[in-house]
């Protein structure tokens, strides 16, 4: 697989996005993400419910899109959130009612990160 695994997370201290590799405590009571500064790796502790991972894909933008990001699908005007599916195995465009798979609508390259589910979810009301 040549997409990079990497994952996103609100650190618990700062609210600060840390980006880099998942890890978790032993014991199951801690999740870091491990992150890459140069010339040494810092463990920082982030709120679970903000882990994301990245999709492997860029919007039209040239920004990463990770999963619970908010998008918009330029072709339908509509917003719409990244979901992992494990029915579908693969990343999917929720669109409430129905979905589509990421891969599929990335044809296209209209799609536009314009938030994420944990900072802006008055957006998909």
């Amino acid at each position: 697989m040549n997409r990079p695994f990497k994952f996103r997370g609100k650190d618990i201290h700062t609210g600060v996005w840390l980006y880099g590799d998942l890890v978790h405590s032993a014991d199951g009571k801690r999740t870091a993400i491990l992150v890459n500064d140069r010339n040494s790796y810092d463990e920082c502790e982030v709120q679970p419910e903000s882990i994301g991972q990245f999709t492997g894909h860029k919007d039209c933008n040239g920004s990463e899109i990770y999963e619970d990001d908010i998008v918009f699908i330029r072709v339908r005007s509509h917003l719409a959130c990244i979901h992992w599916d494990h029915k579908f195995s693969g990343f999917i465009i929720d669109w409430g009612s129905a979905y589509t798979s990421l891969s599929f609508a990335m044809a296209g390259k209209a799609l536009t990160v314009v938030g994420n589910k944990l900072d802006n979810s008055e957006l998909l009301n």
